[in-house]
Parts: C-alpha cells; structure tokens; sequence
C-alpha cells in the first residue's frame, strides 16, 4: 500500500503523528530532504515529531516483508527509524527520488501504481520466509490467539517464537494482540455496535479488558477513536454541503 503524508504546521510548532501499530513495516521517502527511511515495526503507539513543513510518501509492507529487503532480524529494526544508506538500501533512495523526488508534481493513483511496482522489483524472493506469512494468517483466522495459531500451523512454541521475532519483529503474544487490534477497529470506528458486542466478536474477555488493549496499544480508548471518527465525519459533511 502506497500513502502520502503532506502538510504545513499553521504554528512554528513541529508536526506531531500519532503512530497505532499494525505489524507492518514502511518505507518512507522525504521529498523535502531527498532521501528516505526503512521504519520497523512499532510495538505500541508512539507520537513523532516530523518537521514544520512535510512531504512523505510511503510504501506499506506486509508484516513478513522487511527481511526481504533488509539483511538484519526483524526485532533489530523494531520501533526503529533507519536511513536508506545505513540500511544499504542506497539504490531505494534513487529509485523513489525517480517516481516521487519532484515535490511540486502531481502524485496521484497512477504514479501510485508504479512506486509499488517499482519498489516491488526490489524484493529479494528468496529472503521471503513463508511460515511467517502462515504465522500471521494463523494469527488473523484465530482472533490473535497465539494457541490457535500453534494448532493450526503445527509450529512449537520455540518456532513461534523464533520466527515472530526474526521475521515480524514481535514475539508472539504481542503480535497476536497488535492483529486482533487491527481486526477490531474497523467495529469500533462503525460508531453502531456497542462495544460490550465488538469486544465479545473479537476474542476479549469483555468490554473492560478491550479498553485496556486499545489504551495500552494505541494509547487511546475505544471511546476517543470512536469519537474523533463522528467528528471526522461530521467535519467531512460540512465541507459538502458548503
């Protein structure tokens, strides 16, 4: 997945973004500085200060990808920014400076396109460790539950935990809970099931201990997320009809 990140500070404050884990990884090119960034997994929520002034597109990868760019373990790279040149990635500083370096031209949907098939080319298959990707489906099929995802890819707890942490950058538990997160919010933002009903559709023990996850992992309550998406919707409506 392609995303772009633009804007100006209305103060001489410095952007802060607001970062909820999801078990994926990002390559990030600045368009301002001309060079970009590999961004490892996050195992909670952290706030980044970025500058007064930003222009950032970014490349999402699945959770099981990074390795297959990088040399390095996965954990290596969590909750860590790293440049393209300390991450011998040089050659993906030019290879974004060709698609998205002109800050001024349009990027839309097309140019989208081809920066994913681009940075595609730069995959190394034979670093792709498959029984990451079968974790992490296990994982999503069985609510996050770490026993579930052991039955059903017949891996050892000492596997699960070998290749959550050199392939996803997470031991198990944690990646398990940072998934069913991400299952959850699409429920959650809806702003029409109560959250005693989403809690017991996703594997929560109850309504209390869903709060705790998401404040844990995101920083914030189901209530402030639910909210601030009515608000969204109520600013984007107002918008419409002016």
């Amino acid at each position: 997945m392609v995303w772009t990140l633009t804007g100006e500070a209305r103060t001489n404050e410095a952007f802060r973004y607001h970062v909820v884990p999801d078990a994926c990884s990002d390559l990030v090119f600045d368009r301002q500085a001309g060079e970009g960034f590999i961004f490892g997994t996050v195992a909670e929520a952290k706030m980044m200060e970025i500058g007064e002034r930003i222009s950032l597109v970014g490349v999402r990868l699945q959770p099981h990808l990074l390795p297959a760019y990088i040399r390095v373990p996965a954990f290596q790279m969590r909750n860590m920014e790293v440049s393209f040149k300390e991450a011998s990635l040089a050659t993906m500083d030019d290879l974004f400076e060709s698609h998205v370096g002109d800050e001024n031209k349009y990027f839309g949907l097309r140019e989208a396109e081809f920066l994913s098939k681009a940075v595609s080319t730069e995959l190394r298959p034979e670093r792709v460790n498959i029984r990451a990707l079968w974790l992490t489906r296990a994982l999503l099929a069985g609510g996050g539950s770490v026993d579930r995802a052991a039955h059903t890819t017949g891996f050892s707890t000492r596997q699960l935990q070998r290749i959550a942490e050199q392939e996803l950058g997470l031991s198990p538990k944690r990646l398990g809970r940072i998934l069913r997160l991400q299952q959850t919010f699409p429920k959650v933002l809806g702003g029409t099931t109560s959250f005693a009903l989403v809690a017991g559709d996703h594997g929560y023990a109850d309504q209390a201990h869903m709060i705790r996850e998401f404040s844990t992992l995101t920083g914030y309550s189901p209530g402030f997320w639910r909210s601030r998406q009515m608000s969204d919707l109520s600013n984007q409506a107002g918008c419409k009809d002016r």
